[in-house]
């Protein structure tokens, strides 16, 4: 939702509408960063992918990461129930965390370290502090 939108639900009393902007639905966990870390002593390519419910594709990229190096996955996923996902290259497994239906924000963390890809949550504070994450396509904020 752009913030012209949310100003005006907001002024209007709509508080339901503008929940997507002040940082949850109420109805899941709502992702404020994802982080790609290498713990390791040698390069790892690792390759993240991102879901809606409904299985939709919104994102996938591969980060090249140098060692004891963290990446953070640009914030470009809608703000609703989502399958993250990572591969470190060279492996057949997936390490997948599925939103909850929890009313909190969450950070995620991909971590490899001896082989294997690992996934650690920490709750955020809401809203996320960048105004262009969860934002519409055309990334209006005016």
């Amino acid at each position: 939702m752009k913030r012209r939108q949310c100003l005006q639900a907001i002024s209007g009393g709509l508080g339901a509408v503008a929940a997507g902007c002040i940082g949850t639905t109420g109805d899941h966990e709502t992702v404020q960063i994802i982080n790609v870390d290498n713990n390791t002593d040698e390069e790892v390519s690792i390759t993240m992918e991102i879901e809606t419910q409904d299985g939709e594709a919104v994102f996938e990229q591969s980060y090249d990461v140098q060692p004891m190096d963290v990446k953070e996955v640009a914030c470009v996923w809608p703000d609703e129930p989502l399958l993250i996902r990572g591969q470190r290259q060279g492996s057949d497994s997936w390490s997948e965390y599925e939103t909850r239906d929890e009313d909190f924000c969450i950070g995620l963390n991909f971590r490899t370290a001896n082989g294997e890809l690992s996934i650690f949550t920490s709750e955020r504070d809401c809203p996320h502090p960048f105004a262009y994450c969860h934002a519409d396509d055309d990334n209006d904020d005016s």
